[in-house]
């Protein structure tokens, strides 16, 4: 299944280089390449088989190809185009329901129900942990102002962020014990912009 990986990181590059707005400052190719580095992390982690590794590989690539055709929902599109992919490729049916699970989970609030998704929906995400959080957040900030005409002003926008990353678990034993505690660096820093009044 290791070619599959291969020309799934390949199609996806070019789907999304021809077919992804502009305005997509966060939910583009580097969020792909960020969630598929991610889940081999956590997978070889968790100490998945390859075939599993490989899974969550392709799931990672396809899971927001949908926001080249709507934001909302985005989801129901990447399915589609992921199961397009595999069914070309001529995947087995197991491997393709299971790549097409990975995805659904990742809808917001995340509800995986198995160690795959749980797995996918922590690499999803996995830039909470990350010390250059608020370079992240600020992506996201304009993105949310182009697409969904949202804007917020610097307090208002750390105020929000600081409930999302409070309110939020990592699922994996990996989550829990190495990037929970970075994020809570994160916290932290965002705790103390709020009080500056940054």
């Amino acid at each position: 299944m290791l070619e599959v990986v291969k020309r799934s990181k390949l199609f996806v590059r070019s789907f999304l280089t021809t077919n992804l707005p502009a305005d997509m400052h966060f939910h583009n190719i580097g969020h792909a390449e960020d969630v598929a580095y991610a889940v081999n992390r956590i997978g070889l982690n968790s100490s998945l088989p390859q075939e599993d590794l490989d899974v969550l590989a392709v799931a990672a690539w396809f899971h927001d190809t949908g926001y080249c055709f709507e934001y909302e929902g985005h989801e129901n599109s990447s399915v589609d185009i992921a199961e397009g992919f595999l069914n070309y490729e001529n995947c087995e049916r197991s491997f393709i329901d299971k790549v097409l699970d990975c995805i659904w989970s990742t809808c917001f609030p995340q509800q995986p129900t198995n160690l795959l998704e749980q797995i996918i929906c922590d690499a999803d995400l996995y830039h909470f942990s990350k010390k250059n959080y608020s370079d992240y957040a600020r992506r996201l900030r304009t993105e949310w102002c182009l697409v969904l005409h949202k804007t917020f002003i610097d307090q208002d926008w750390n105020l929000q962020n600081l409930e999302i990353l409070r309110k939020h678990q990592f699922h994996t034993d990996y989550g829990r014990q190495i990037l929970e505690r970075r994020k809570q660096e994160n916290i932290k820093m965002l705790n103390s912009a709020i009080v500056k009044g940054q």
